[in-house]
Order: structure tokens, then C-alpha cells, then sequence
């Protein structure tokens, strides 16, 4: 039996970031950093005990246009991948694991 990781469908996650990015829009803010597990599980549908943790923070950065960007530890990058959606992590362009360069999502800050 395969377990199932995506916490909600395509659709819905581009509704849940359409109305965050609409206000957002209204309020003439450019970027949204959140940090509560509530916030996370809405605009990216991940989900981990991770979430409240006070000494593994996770944040998200949601740009008034595009997609948000999830700001982790390295430990929780299959998490991500197991939604099916890895380019949400910040800095993850298409550098192999190990590779050297600037900021990407494989390395330890």
C-alpha cells in the first residue's frame, strides 16, 4: 500500500494562494513571510510537527505574485517532495544535491 502525502489538490492549493495574493494586492503588500502551522498547511499544504517547533523553524514566503516559497531544514526537503511539489522550496533550482553555488536548497546555513 502507498501512502498518499498531498495534503489537498492542485486546484485548491492555486485557489488558497489566489485570495492570499488578491488581498494582498489590495493591501499593496509585496511579500508575506508566515510562520504559523495554520498559515503553512494553507498556502503550501505542508504539514509537520516541524511546524511548531520554536527550534526547527519553518517559515513561507508568499510574493504578490507566483508561487510561495518554503523556507525549511534540509532533514524535511523529502516531505516536500512527497507533496509533489518541490519547486515551493526556496533556492531550489535545478542544482544536483552536493552541488556548489549560491544559496540553493541543498545547503546547510
Amino acid at each position: 500500500m502507498t501512502q498518499e502525502y498531498k495534503s489537498f489538490s492542485p486546484e485548491e492549493f492555486r485557489l488558497h494562494n489566489e485570495k492570499l495574493q488578491a488581498e494582498m494586492e489590495k493591501q499593496d503588500i509585496d511579500m508575506l513571510m508566515l510562520s504559523t502551522p495554520e498559515n503553512i498547511y494553507y498556502s503550501t499544504g505542508y504539514r509537520s510537527w516541524y511546524t511548531s517547533s520554536l527550534f526547527r523553524p519553518v517559515y513561507v514566503l508568499v510574493p504578490r505574485k507566483g508561487d510561495p516559497a518554503i523556507i525549511l531544514r534540509i532533514l524535511e526537503k523529502t516531505t516536500v517532495y512527497q507533496l509533489d511539489q518541490p519547486h515551493l522550496l526556496l533556492g531550489n533550482c535545478q542544482q544536483k544535491p552536493g552541488a556548489s553555488g549560491g544559496g540553493g536548497a541543498d545547503q546547510h546555513h
